[in-house]
């Protein structure tokens, strides 16, 4: 990088003489829609509850308790079986909004996150060196790219806090004391989600510029050292770190998971990143002499978390903008106030208030199976689960789909489920028992009988083989039934 590269550089624009206009520059239309567009945008995607719901029952369990949960409290193949539950700060957080203002308030929540993530990114611009408008313009290239991947779930504190030490980090030439707030944001970060390793890798490649700029790197190498120590505050202590390499090295894990799969550029999202990538190498080839090796290193790092699984894509979202931050410094612009950028930002501002979560159904459908929904919830099958609970007695063990299993731990707790998102929890064994429920593969009904299996939700997405033969199996009866699946008790 060239020296002083993360150094602030102020944008130096024209004074407009007063009383000839008024309103918002362009400039400012720009950060205001950097900040307030990822809200907007948030606020229109429903939340799937395929993570969501069973992360607030947990964090309910653990309020009423006051333990942090170590072993599986959910399903009838795991119960009791150890679970380091590394997201367990998150969980608690995420009960206790649910519990305060319910589906709504965890909306706003997921709003708010994304505003504050984004206007850390453009903070971290303009520190790197960037001009308002260029850091703007690579805040709302992040969110292009983001977009898809900011799920309601603790991965979100994880990508707030992931902006927050890029923040940090940006400011170290001009604050260099700053940086000891980085080990108390990895101890946080430690606790919510497993991208905490992300904390000591933007460490480490700051450090690696600072000593190719030849500027003092000793106070870096503390922190983070510092910061890697920090990640052991938490109740599992060195595990957390085991948990994060064998969970990303878990083939059931890359095998079944969509999002832990490479990205395809035939998809909406695929595509998005391959197109930034393409980007960002044009930008690097017309800069090249600017591209010194640490920055290089930074953009392979993060480009290799995004094209190995689709839920790195998001890291590389926010790690992109922040690395070439300082090839567009700010220019001497004649920026004058009008009146059509305020009528955008008004505009903004009224979108997002008819997005609200108050004003929209909960639930648009009778099981909200698919990606897409009008209402504020998706893959929560209320309707199977409500007509379960009159149908069947407490306790009685359900099959269920992976994507609704974690619906049915919240809505129905006193049923417990065969498997949930929760995948490396569960042994190959019942992995291999649960495909073969749900294909109907020869010997199924005695998989059922051995588990003791007293009802089935099945989905028509996952579990069509099944439907077709079972709804002819006169021991089973159904109770309920709609486009998106089927809901059986025995007979």
């Amino acid at each position: 990088m060239r020296p002083g590269a993360a150094t602030a550089v102020t944008t130096t624009q024209k004074e407009h003489p007063q009383g000839r206009s008024f309103g918002l520059t362009f400039g400012q239309i720009l950060v205001f829609a950097a900040i307030v567009l990822p809200a907007v945008v948030t606020l229109r995607a429903s939340m799937a509850t395929v993570d969501l719901a069973y992360q607030i029952r947990a964090g309910e369990i653990m309020l009423d308790s006051h333990h942090v949960l170590r072993t599986d409290p959910f399903t009838f193949t795991a119960f009791g079986r150890p679970w380091l539950d590394q997201q367990w700060g998150a969980q608690v957080l995420l009960a206790q909004i649910f519990r305060w203002g319910g589906w709504e308030l965890l909306a706003l929540t997921r709003a708010a996150v994304a505003a504050a993530s984004f206007w850390l990114l453009y903070v971290a611009c303009r520190a790197r060196g960037a001009g308002v408008r260029p850091a703007a313009w690579l805040s709302l290239g992040g969110l292009l790219v983001a977009i898809y991947g900011f799920a309601p779930r603790p991965q979100m504190f994880g990508f707030l806090l992931f902006a927050m030490t890029l923040a940090v980090v940006s400011e170290r030439d001009r604050r260099p004391r700053l940086q000891w707030i980085l080990p108390l944001i990895v101890i946080v970060w430690a606790n919510v989600h497993g991208s905490f390793v992300l904390g000591p890798v933007v460490l480490v490649l700051a450090w690696l510029e600072d000593r190719h700029r030849h500027v003092a790197s000793s106070r870096t190498i503390l922190v983070t050292i510092a910061s890697i120590a920090a990640a052991t505050v938490n109740p599992f202590g060195l595990r957390v770190w085991q948990y994060v390499v064998e969970l990303s090295s878990n083939a059931q894990v890359r095998n079944t998971i969509e999002e832990w799969q490479p990205p395809k550029i035939t998809s909406a999202s695929g595509f998005v990143f391959f197109a930034s990538v393409a980007v960002v190498a044009a930008i690097a080839l017309r800069h090249r002499r600017e591209i010194a090796w640490p920055r290089a290193l930074g953009l392979a790092v993060f480009f290799l978390l995004g094209v190995t699984a689709i839920r790195g894509v998001i890291w590389w979202a926010l790690a992109a903008p922040f690395l070439l931050a300082d090839l567009f410094p700010g220019r001497t612009t004649r920026d004058e106030p009008r009146v059509v950028n305020t009528a955008i930002a008004v505009v903004l501002v009224g979108v997002g208030f008819m997005l609200l979560p108050w004003f929209r159904q909960t639930f648009a459908s009778t099981a909200n199976s698919g990606t897409v929904s009008d209402g504020l919830l998706s893959y929560a099958p209320n309707a199977y689960t409500t007509r379960l609970a009159d149908a069947v007695p407490p306790g009685t063990r359900v099959f269920a789909p992976e994507i609704w299993a974690s619906w049915f731990e919240l809505a129905v707790p006193q049923d417990p489920v065969m498997i949930d998102p929760r995948i490396e929890i569960f042994s190959d064994a019942v992995w291999r028992d649960y495909d073969d429920i749900s294909h109907a593969s020869e010997g199924w009904q005695q998989v059922v009988a051995r588990w003791d299996i007293g009802a089935l939700a099945l989905s028509t997405e996952q579990q069509s083989d099944l439907i077709a033969v079972i709804e002819k199996d006169p021991s089973w009866t159904t109770v309920y039934a709609d486009g998106d699946g089927v809901l059986l008790v025995q007979a």
